[in-house]
């Protein structure tokens, strides 16, 4: 974008030589007069900064309209699909839906996913995909015209539809529903099945037994074949709805760390315009006064100008320690909160390798950087000095993680990072983390949580199950508590070193006073 952006300018900057008119004349709102030149590429950076952040609002705005839009069609759908349940499962409990073994079956596919498995599986079988549902939704009368084309077109015993059904906005479930042709259940009702009594009943009309039953096996297709539709369209709805949930959020972030980085480079640049008009005027006022005062006059007006300099850089040593203390309190209560997380996994799923056990590194850091490349490089397998810079927060830490599960081979996994404990003062620390293959193994072998299968539990899951859970919830949670320690002691050591470069320039300033009334009793 930042490239895109100065190729538009460089156009706009072009001059043109063989125009008669003067180029002034002509210029355009975007290309820097003389007074911008001056002001260097700080503008510039500024300027592209400002342009992304606009940009990140506007899809920010597109993505949350549209997700308003989902949510809508969702509620109306949703609406439809739950009246229609009530439609097709009576006739589906009376004419049935459990095919014979030797019953040929043939596939109707709903969506992306089901079209996917069953290509691989029974292309053969498949007689329509209809992958265009989500984009142009059907009613009852375009269904129901595409069933019966179905059942004069397409021969078969019993037909599966395969869609989505609708659970939550972020749950749906593959499901297939099964329907009979009218023949099958007009030998089922022959030999004496769910509706072999229907001879009992007085049929008016003038229709005979098997018209009956061929017009309700008719009816009932048309009915499941409806409800798979808006089961399927409500499944897209919310898919969609989710997604742009997620990318209004993730532009959100994305503008929090664009206005961080716009505000530093702005206060940059102010700094240093700063810098230079008081270097500038420092440097007139030592020339004023060597021409006025002679030789000792200037002695006493350089000491001057540098006790203003070292004023200036006490004050903003002493706003840097402020900023650091700010941080630190806002950090340091977060770091102790996770504390309490990640120590009763830790204790419950056990963090002692055994002796064989392979251990990997993950440093948090320059301090233990320089000391593990030289004892255990070849297990090192990922070094992050960078986290005192950029922050991470739990969700992109936990992302991080099981970037690392997924990635890494490890038995045992050792998290090196700096454990705050004062201001001046944190501790190289070890935290350590069992794989979930081996903390199923040692709860197989009898160890802490042996006794698992004592518990009941709930949601259909398996102990291998619950064991993998906890363990990747145990990493995640290790990785942000050294995520947050490490920033604990960053923002300490910070804070401790603008607090020694302000007494440092108290000092100075008090033996540039000295120098100063030194300067001025010779003059006298």
């Amino acid at each position: 974008m930042a490239m895109a952006a100065l190729r538009r300018e460089g156009r706009r900057l072009a001059p043109l030589v063989s125009s008669p008119n003067p180029i002034h004349a002509i210029r355009s709102t975007l290309a820097p007069t003389e007074e911008q030149v001056g002001l260097g590429v700080r503008s510039i950076s500024t300027q592209i900064v400002r342009n992304r952040m606009k940009s990140v609002r506007n899809i920010q705005k597109i993505t949350k309209a549209m997700k308003m839009v989902a949510a809508s069609k969702l509620r109306a759908i949703q609406v439809r699909a739950e009246n229609s349940r009530g439609l097709w499962q009576p006739f589906t409990a009376l004419l049935g839906d459990t095919p014979s073994p030797d019953t040929e079956c043939k596939y109707v596919i709903l969506g992306e996913k089901g079209k996917a498995q069953l290509i691989r599986d029974s292309k053969k079988d498949i007689e329509l995909i209809m992958t265009e549902l989500q984009k142009n939704f059907l009613n009852y009368t375009q269904v129901s015209v595409l069933a019966d084309d179905i059942l004069k077109n397409v021969e078969f015993d019993a037909l599966r539809i395969v869609f989505n059904k609708f659970q939550s906005v972020v749950s749906f479930l593959p499901t297939t529903a099964t329907v009979l042709s009218p023949e099958i259940v007009e030998r089922e009702s022959e030999a004496g099945g769910k509706i072999g009594d229907l001879d009992s009943y007085e049929i008016e009309g003038g229709e005979t037994k098997s018209e009956v039953l061929q017009n309700l096996a008719e009816f009932q297709f048309s009915c499941v074949m409806f409800n798979a539709v808006l089961e399927n369209a409500c499944s897209e709805q919310g898919a969609r709805m989710s997604a742009m949930d997620s990318s209004s959020r993730n532009a959100g972030d994305m503008l929090d760390r664009l206005t961080l980085t716009y505000n530093r480079t702005r206060q940059a640049s102010i700094t240093t315009e700063l810098i230079e008009i008081i270097s500038g005027a420092s440097a007139l006022e030592e020339v004023k006064e060597q021409v006025g005062l002679g030789v000792r006059s200037i002695s006493t007006q350089i000491v001057r100008n540098r006790m203003k300099s070292v004023r200036n850089i006490q004050k903003i040593t002493k706003a840097m320690k402020m900023v650091a203390a700010s941080k630190l309190r806002a950090i340091q209560v977060r770091a102790e909160n996770s504390r309490g997380l990640w120590q009763p996994f830790t204790a419950l799923l056990g963090d002692t390798p055994s002796p064989d056990t392979e251990c990997k590194y993950v440093i948090l850091g320059e301090k233990g950087k320089a000391q593990l490349i030289r004892d255990s490089k070849k297990d090192i397998e990922l070094i992050m000095t960078e986290l005192q810079k950029n922050f991470l927060n739990y969700t992109q830490v936990s992302v991080l993680a099981d970037d690392i599960l997924k990635n890494v081979e490890f038995d045992a996994l050792r998290i090196v990072f700096n454990k705050f404990q004062s201001v001046v003062s944190f501790l190289p620390t070890t935290a350590t983390v069992l794989s979930p293959e081996i903390v199923e193994r040692e709860s197989e072998a009898g160890g802490k949580i042996g006794d698992l299968d004592s518990y009941e539990i709930e949601g259909g899951e398996t102990k291998s199950e619950v064991l993998q859970n906890l363990a990747e919830f145990q990493f995640s949670c290790v990785m942000f508590n050294a995520v947050l320690e490490n920033a604990c002691s960053e923002q300490g050591a910070r804070m401790s070193a603008m607090d020694s470069s302000s007494r440092n320039a108290g000092d100075m300033l008090d033996l540039k006073l000295i120098e100063a009334f030194s300067l001025s009793f010779v003059m006298l």
